[in-house]
Parts: structure tokens; C-alpha cells; sequence
């Protein structure tokens, strides 16, 4: 090993995790280009943190492949020893407070130059752990198991879409963490959860990001899904996540409810989700409707008939006012309501999303009660499922 070329104080720095990210560049031997199996012409590294404690992500690019791997601060130390003043003459490294340059002259001394540090921003690794959603250059257990990511927390290529998605479905559950209990764990109820990726990454944001109790439960109506969660949640040893098998309406679950989530229950099995969640008293309500059909055979106004007489369009408008309904009736219970636009998922082109939290004033009740009454008699809808939040919130009460 060239001990020589690199600097002690340098080793130290790397070892106490104070150098952030570093590169190796210049060849000693400048590469043949029709060799593509020799040297790369540069090697970074960045240093993360992970649960077992911080390390440097290695990164090799040949072409348009980038290559990773995973070091503990010891084995860059040693790696850098072997690299630098070889194979490779400048050595590039940044800290919180300094950049340094190194370079091996022809006679072999080593050149050091201290600068002022390039890094605009420097979060404490405190900060950045309680801060951040999920990180993208970490291995990711359940994102691996799914097949989206290498054991050394690459995305693949399938799996770059999904993770744009998770991370902005975690920003929706961090708008309203504020409203639910920070006492005890936090329990959720998630129905529809299909192969349940967003549930898994919900998990591990709240009990390894925010490192907070967690209990949350999956259900399903198909078996073969609830089997393979179970069977990722034992092989993981997820703590606080459980599924289970069964139908939306009557299902029960003990003690305080924090948030229930439905995304994409097809036609009226979102409602169902609603009325249990607001009979539950639920802290927070996050629906995304799908395949809303009941409402598109009773709309009757001779008002709307330009419109509703084209099928397309009558679908179209039905959806609206179906979603315009539940947030109608969610803030004639007590709820705080948001129509909003959510993220675009590979299976279905709906993404408006009911995001509600319960307040313990709401001055728009008895208005918005009024409103969803005037409405139904403005479309000339009889009896819905969506009346049965009003019949929910009166039993719970």
C-alpha cells in the first residue's frame, strides 16, 4: 500500500466520517480506448448512513452503467490507501469545513491544498435522518424484496417511477402527522392494500425515519395478496405491521384509530372505508376513489342534460360529484376536508385524493350538511351509500 501518498490526517478525517464525499480521478496510465476492462477514468464516493451505521457509497461509471458499492469507513481508508498515488494522481475530497486536493507530482511527493468548502448546505446527520422521507441511496429491505432495488440501494429501472410515487404518498402523511396522537404508537388501518409497497414504506418511514411506534394493519379480500404480505413482513421481521383477510365493512379493530387509508376502492367500497373510519372517530381519512359508477345511474336533471346525454362526459361529471359528496359529508361530521391531486399510479388514471382531519370545531358543519342536501335534489339522487357517513358519525357520537 502507497501509505505514503495519503496523508494521515486524511485517513483520520475518513474514519470519523467527516469527509462527505470524495473522487479519485487522473490515471497514472492514461486508458486505451478500445479497453474497456482496465481502470475507470474516475471513482466517487459519498458518504450515508444506514442502520448499521455510517458508510461510503462507493460509485464505479463505465459508459452510461453506474456500478455501487457499499464501504465501511475502515475498508475506504484502506481502499484509498491502494488507489491514490497508483493508479490514480489527484484525490478530491470535501468536508463541512474545508475541500481538499491532493495531487502526486512525477516525483512522487504529494501536494495538498486546503479551500474553502463547496458544500452549500451541511445538515447535521440528526437533522437529515428526522427531516428526509426515504433516501434514494440506501438499501431499501422492502424496495429489494419487491425487486426494485440492488442490495446496494440502486434503484432498478422499474423501480424509479414507484419510488417518485412512494415519496410523494409519505409528503401526503407528513402534511397531517401534527394532527394525530404523539402519546403512543401510531395505529393505522389501510384497506385495499393490494401488494401493499406504499404500506411497507409507510412502515419503515415512521419506525426507521421518525423512528416512532407504529401499528398498522393491512386488509385485503385476496387471499394470495394477504399471503405474500405476511410472508414479507415475517421474512423482514417488521415489528407493528400485520395483514389481514376480509371485507371492508364490519371489520373490527381495537382501540384508537389515527388514520385510515383507502386507495383506489373500486365504486361504493370507498364509502364503506368512510363510514368506518368515521365511526371509528378516525384522527385522519386519505381516500382515493375509483371507479365510481352510483351516482352515473340516478343523475337526473333536465338542467344538465346538454352534458349528462353523452356517456363519456356523464361519467366524468358522476366521479366529480360523487367525490364532491363524501367531502361534503366528511365536513358535515367534523372533518377538516381537502380535494386534491394525488400521484399517478401504472394501474389506474384516477388520482384525486379525500384527505380529511377530524378538528374539534368545524363552523362549516351545519352549511355543509346543507350543501350536500341541495346537491343531491340538484342531480335528483335518491338514497346513496355516502348518506351513511351522516348515520356513522350519529352512532359514534
Amino acid at each position: 500500500m502507497n501509505d505514503l501518498a495519503l496523508p494521515e490526517q486524511i485517513q483520520d478525517d475518513i474514519k470519523a466520517g467527516k469527509i462527505l464525499r470524495w473522487t479519485l480521478s487522473k490515471l497514472a496510465v492514461p486508458p486505451d480506448e478500445d479497453d474497456t476492462s482496465g481502470f475507470p477514468e474516475k471513482i466517487s464516493g459519498r458518504l450515508i448512513e444506514t442502520k448499521q451505521g455510517m458508510i461510503y457509497q462507493k460509485t464505479i461509471r463505465r459508459g452510461k452503467q453506474e456500478f455501487h458499492e457499499n464501504l465501511t469507513l475502515i475498508d475506504t481508508v484502506q481502499s484509498l490507501r491502494f488507489s491514490f498515488g497508483m493508479m490514480y494522481m489527484r484525490l478530491n475530497l470535501h468536508s463541512a469545513e474545508a475541500d481538499y486536493e491532493l495531487r502526486v507530482k512525477p516525483t512522487g511527493e504529494v501536494i495538498v491544498k486546503r479551500k474553502k468548502p463547496s458544500l452549500k448546505q451541511v445538515e447535521t446527520l440528526h437533522d437529515h435522518k428526522k427531516n428526509r422521507l426515504l433516501p434514494d441511496n440506501e438499501p431499501l429491505p422492502f424496495l429489494i424484496e419487491a425487486g426494485l432495488m440492488t442490495d446496494y440501494g440502486q434503484l432498478k429501472s422499474a423501480g424509479h417511477a414507484k419510488f417518485r410515487q412512494i415519496n410523494r404518498y409519505l409528503e401526503f402523511v407528513r402534511d397531517i402527522l401534527p394532527s394525530l396522537d404523539s402519546d403512543r404508537p401510531l395505529r393505522i388501518v389501510d384497506f385495499g392494500c393490494g401488494k401493499s409497497y406504499l404500506t411497507f414504506a409507510l412502515h419503515y418511514w415512521i419506525t426507521e425515519i421518525l423512528e416512532r411506534k407504529a401499528e398498522i394493519v393491512g386488509l385485503d379480500r385476496e387471499p394470495q395478496v394477504i399471503e405474500h404480505c405476511r410472508k414479507v413482513t415475517e421474512k423482514l421481521n417488521l415489528d407493528g405491521l400485520r395483514f389481514e383477510l376480509g371485507e371492508i365493512a364490519g371489520f373490527q379493530t381495537t382501540g384508537d384509530v389515527d388514520l385510515v387509508i383507502s386507495l383506489h376502492a373500486c365504486d361504493t367500497a370507498t364509502d364503506d372505508a368512510l363510514v368506518q373510519a368515521v365511526a371509528w372517530n378516525a384522527r385522519a381519512i386519505m381516500a382515493v376513489p375509483c371507479c365510481q359508477h352510483e351516482l352515473f345511474q340516478q343523475i337526473e336533471s333536465s338542467d344538465l342534460q346538454p352534458m349528462l346525454r353523452h356517456g363519456i362526459l356523464k361519467e366524468r361529471f358522476a366521479a366529480m360529484a360523487t367525490d364532491s359528496l363524501r367531502a361534503l359529508a366528511l365536513e358535515a361530521v367534523g372533518y377538516k376536508t381537502q380535494v386534491i391531486e394525488f400521484i399517478d399510479m401504472e394501474h389506474t388514471p384516477k388520482n384525486i385524493l379525500i384527505r380529511a382531519v377530524k378538528t374539534d370545531s368545524n363552523p362549516r358543519r351545519d352549511e355543509s350538511l346543507k350543501t350536500y342536501q341541495s346537491q343531491k335534489k340538484l342531480l335528483g339522487i335518491g338514497e346513496i351509500r355516502t348518506d351513511r357517513l351522516l348515520e356513522s358519525n350519529a352512532r359514534s357520537a
